[in-house]
């Protein structure tokens, strides 16, 4: 997309932001471009105008279906309301984010804790956004039948007739893995891997990668590397993840794979608890692809990873990332919040104020608490206003354990 005549030139990094422990300007003016004429092409920006569309037409039927326009016919507290309703605690995140939502559509206000909605017929024509959607990429599939899900059981979840877990489905698989919405941050994340590795291209870099999944980063930074002829130059590899299954599934795909990276290592490892599997100071990259937002406890998730970094070692995070506290992220977060991982963190003023993605700024305090140094968001800007009218925003966060 173009940015308007008074932006700063995206392709242009300002040099205040860098330290000489991060990339240098010319890697980052080279990544602004391929993030602009590759990844978030204009054809791709209306591909996320129309999942949050889709979304928010589902979050007014779910608030429909809950009796919230009835319960918010006038202002008042959101807890009191939730109550009156027999919302259940572990639902209560993702009702709330329908309500907001839809005020961020105009369809309400929300002023603290307290919050009125208006009720509509209808926001928008689900069977035509589907359609436009599908018509302009078949892949786009799994990001419709995602919300599709979570409209289908939102009720009978939020009155605790089924769980959380069950209202996860196979979609959000396919999703991170095929749809080119839930591929960008892996793409991105790649393509800054293959920079970080260029600042020592004769170096065998240790890569460390927490949460992976459905290997989705994995492939993402491989494929990267690819592109630039270094997979050879992981000597390394240690993919984590909690789940068993998808580590078992890793093991022996990557290795097949990317016959040319020394050697893979494939653990069960959760980054809520101490590193114990993993050896102290062993590290050169640490990676995690949408997944540190779920760290209970981030500071002392940090401070873990921090550990197992060698002095100068790079921290790599791709993340989806809101433009300000209080902007939602349809797609993204009316799919998480049923998840407790997602919801049940710690939060922190000033450094973690709200649950879920959170902003670039948040991510730089965090880090700089935790002892990072040389912070930078890619893109630089740490608000992509000029794709999202500041409602999205995919970036890579980077920070250096000091050397």
């Amino acid at each position: 997309m173009t940015p308007s005549s008074d932006s700063p030139d995206p392709f242009t990094a300002p040099t205040s932001t860098f330290d000489s422990g991060g990339l240098g300007e010319a890697a980052v003016a080279e990544l602004m471009r391929w993030y602009h004429e590759r990844m978030f092409t204009p054809a791709t920006v209306e591909l996320y105008h129309l999942a949050d569309a889709y979304t928010a037409e589902r979050a007014r039927e779910i608030a429909e279906e809950l009796a919230l326009f009835a319960a918010l016919e006038h202002p008042r507290p959101l807890d009191l309301v939730l109550d009156e309703l027999g919302i259940l605690p572990g639902a209560r995140a993702l009702v709330r984010r329908v309500v907001q939502i839809l005020c961020h559509e105009g369809m309400g206000t929300i002023d603290g804790e307290t919050a009125r909605l208006e009720r509509r017929e209808r926001l928008y024509e689900l069977h035509a956004l589907r359609e436009r959607g599908l018509a302009a990429d078949p892949a786009m599939l799994p990001a419709f039948e995602m919300i599709d899900k979570v409209r289908e059981h939102a009720a009978a979840f939020a009155r605790g007739t089924i769980s959380g877990a069950e209202m996860r489905s196979r979609v959000h698989v396919a999703f991170f893995l095929e749809c080119p919405l839930g591929t960008q941050g892996s793409r991105l994340g790649g393509e800054v891997m293959r920079h970080v590795v260029q600042t020592r291209p004769d170096a065998r870099w240790s890569v460390l990668e927490l949460g992976g999944g459905t290997m989705s980063g994995a492939i993402g930074t491989f494929e990267g590397l690819a592109e630039a002829g270094l997979v050879d130059r992981i000597g390394r590899f240690c993919f984590t993840e909690i789940n068993p299954f998808f580590v078992m599934q890793a093991r022996e795909a990557l290795p097949a794979r990317y016959p040319e990276v020394g050697a893979f290592q494939c653990s069960v490892v959760d980054f809520n608890e101490p590193f114990h599997k993993l050896e102290s100071e062993g590290f050169d990259l640490v990676y995690g692809v949408n997944c540190l937002q779920c760290a209970r406890d981030l500071p002392f998730t940090l401070s873990e990873i921090r550990r197992v970094l060698r002095p100068g070692g790079w921290l790599v995070i791709p993340q989806y990332t809101r433009g300000a506290d209080d902007q939602p992220l349809p797609l993204v977060d009316l799919a998480c919040d049923p998840l407790p991982s997602y919801w049940d963190v710690q939060l922190i003023p000033g450094m973690r104020p709200i649950h879920g993605m959170p902003t670039a700024a948040s991510w730089a305090a965090t880090l700089d608490a935790s002892g990072f140094t040389g912070f930078q968001a890619v893109p630089e800007r740490a608000i992509g206003v000029e794709c999202f009218d500041e409602r999205h925003y995919c970036g890579v966060m980077l920070a250096r354990r000091p050397g």
